[in-house]
């Protein structure tokens, strides 16, 4: 990958030691790389979604123990108990809360559509997907919003790993990607504009929630009740900025 490099370099610098306390592990199911809400560098976990678990981790006097997985996965591994919870950019729908509960909601769910800046030939509209190759990433609700969109017989491409999508369109296997907005304006900073935003940000689902197992009320309450005061928290304010709002 050209461009992996370059997308973990910050890592050093936002990656924090985990702490050795004795505390009771609370298995954090993530996604293997979902930039700017997960990454990893030098073994480490950092970005967004896992700032967030690691504070509310302190509040709920547990111990984040985070184990990767492709995206696909993570409703499964709560859903199974193989996981406490999982995290990684995941929005609540009516399928996955029949099938594991749901914190409150601490980001807006938004789509956008990304591409390569020599792919541009002129302004950007839905009917520029018309017929074209669009890949997402698998599990994702992508699918979904582009069967609601007026777009002219798409053909949608799944790929099992944000790498692999991001691959898929440098090597222009397809044309465009839809991800979530924070990773799309993540690409675009970090390739100094060779992956190019196109369009306005949409909405799907309804907000990014943290994925709780069914068999444990108490622990969703109690993130819940960190995730409240969280939201409200300089620590926030810091995260926000720290991996959201310089894209």
């Amino acid at each position: 990958m050209k461009r992996l490099g370059i997308f973990l370099s910050i890592g050093l610098f936002f990656a924090a030691p985990v702490r050795a306390a004795e505390l009771t592990p609370l298995n954090v199911a993530v996604d293997t790389f979902s930039p700017p809400f997960v990454m990893q560098a030098n073994n480490q976990f950092y970005g967004f979604d896992i700032a967030m678990m690691q504070s509310i981790c302190d509040m709920i006097q547990r111990k984040c123990v985070f184990t990767p997985m492709a995206f696909s996965q993570l409703i499964d591994a709560v859903e199974a108990g193989k996981a406490d919870v999982a995290v990684g950019s995941i929005t609540i729908n009516p399928d996955r809360v029949t099938r594991v509960n749901f914190s409150q909601t601490y980001l807006p769910s938004m789509g956008r559509f990304v591409t390569l800046k020599k792919y541009i030939k002129g302004p950007f509209s839905l009917a520029s997907l018309n017929k074209q190759k669009i890949g997402i990433e698998k599990g994702t609700m992508f699918a979904e919003a582009l069967a609601s969109f007026p777009i002219d017989s798409p053909e949608v491409v799944e790929y099992s790993t944000p790498e692999a999508l991001i691959s898929a369109l440098e090597n222009g296997d397809v044309l465009y990607v839809a991800v979530d907005n924070p990773a799309a304006m993540f690409w675009q900073a970090q390739t100094s504009g060779e992956f190019v935003v196109l369009g306005r940000a949409f909405n799907y689902g309804f907000g990014l929630g943290i994925a709780v197992n069914k068999s444990q009320p108490a622990l969703l309450e109690s993130i819940n009740n960190a995730l409240t005061e969280y939201l409200v928290s300089p620590q926030f304010k810091t995260n926000y900025s720290s991996y959201l709002t310089y894209f």
